[in-house]
């Protein structure tokens, strides 16, 4: 067929086809009005002249439509939870960091099987981060540390250390098992929030750099950020898990910019033993055993515990046995990055949060800013630069009679 014999489809130049608003228009024919629709003949012409590029363009649609199933939480009909969703689309982007900070699935069960008959006293995780805000003032001031750190990266790594061994390493049966830690959660009410939470903001100090101390300034005094910002880049909280297996166990949760190193582990201390048994030996020397999983900036793990001093009398000391999976395997791990772009490419779902995991993780973050919001702080900033957060913060645990675990050099 001879494409010049055809009529030229209203809206269609020498170009190619044009998908202008005169599209499907169509002259008046005797007095009738003009038609605001293409009819079933100007549709057959057009897929029929332009076949390569539709087809071209339909191809391109179905795998962009593949990759959102495959990256993406179903659709919600209410507005909480399509926000949820935007959430986790922007965070598989932009927050990629979130998982990264994450130990695997696999590490965690193996460790939970081997302290499957302990029970532990209490738990503590500190992410510690020596930057400020960098660039991001103007988004930080609005966010702050407990929305941009503990709904993600703290309830991932609470999520993991908590959760029971799943059936298998699919990434749901992974994420059905976080998922029932974090609803079981105890949500903070407003004297919970005003006795169990701690927010700082960092002010002028040193932090240590490539060739020595470096003077850094308060966070008030970042581009973007307001002179008189109250938001806070330092958070500590103390939560509780009501099921059956955690009920009665503490756990604090530690995270901050601009602290003395970066730092993120997870620390597991066990009950002490009976005193009784002990009671010839000084109390202030009895050792609480420890086991201490190591993210960043090293992965390992480490392991605390009080052995008897060999000798006549019954003295206890402490012995401290680590691994460090670079030095015992000769190989370097696999950057975060690497291992999340390829789960996105491969269609991995398991290091991803789903969307209950973090409309759960959220319900315990909105009553903090509730009451945080209606009482402004009190004095800001509250910690130096380059130390390990405010006085407050240690009062939290000095009150149950702990404190945090000291982060060694």
């Amino acid at each position: 067929m001879d494409n010049q014999n055809l009529p030229i489809l209203a809206g269609q130049n020498a170009e190619g086809l044009h998908l202008g608003p005169e599209l499907g228009s169509m002259p008046d024919v005797q007095g009738q009005p003009e038609s605001s629709g293409m009819g079933l003949h100007d549709i057959l012409f057009m897929l029929f002249r332009h076949k390569g590029k539709i087809l071209a363009l339909t191809l391109i649609g179905l795998i962009a439509a593949i990759g959102v199933y495959l990256l993406t939480p179903p659709v919600y009909e209410s507005e909480a939870k399509l926000l949820v969703r935007y959430v986790m689309e922007r965070s598989a982007v932009d927050g990629l960091d979130s998982q990264i900070k994450t130990p695997t699935p696999e590490n965690h069960t193996l460790i939970n099987s081997e302290v499957e008959i302990l029970t532990s006293s209490d738990l503590i995780r500190q992410v510690a981060e020596t930057v400020g805000v960098e660039r991001r003032g103007a988004y930080f001031d609005n966010a702050g540390t407990l929305r941009d750190m503990v709904p993600n990266h703290v309830m991932q790594l609470l999520s993991l250390t908590a959760m029971e061994s799943p059936v298998s390493f699919q990434a749901d049966a992974v994420r059905n098992e976080q998922a029932k830690v974090l609803h079981s959660l105890v949500p903070l009410n407003a004297e919970d929030v005003l006795l169990h939470s701690v927010r700082g903001q960092y002010g002028d100090g040193n932090i240590a750099g490539k060739s020595g101390p470096e003077s850094v300034l308060r966070y008030r005094s970042e581009p973007g950020v307001s002179p008189e910002s109250r938001t806070e880049t330092f958070v500590a909280l103390k939560l509780s898990i009501d099921n059956w297996r955690w009920a009665g166990v503490p756990f604090y949760l530690r995270t901050g910019k601009r602290m003395a190193r970066r730092h993120t582990e997870i620390a597991i201390q066990f009950k002490r033993a009976p005193f009784e048994l002990f009671r010839t030996t000084p109390f202030h020397k009895m050792h609480t055993n420890t086991l201490v999983i190591q993210i960043q900036p090293v992965e390992g793990i480490s392991l605390s515990f009080g052995a008897k001093i060999p000798g006549p009398l019954l003295r206890v000391g402490a012995v401290d046995m680590s691994f460090e999976y670079s030095n015992y395997f000769q190989a370097e791990a696999y950057t975060g990055y690497e291992v999340l772009l390829y789960d996105c490419m491969i269609g991995d779902a398991t290091l991803f949060q789903r969307a209950d995991m973090v409309e759960a993780g959220w319900n315990v973050v909105d009553p903090v800013l509730d009451v945080w919001r209606a009482l402004p702080p009190r004095k800001f900033p509250n910690y130096a630069s380059g130390s390990w957060g405010p006085a407050e913060a240690d009062q939290l645990l000095q009150l149950d009679g702990r404190q945090w675990r000291n982060i060694e050099p």
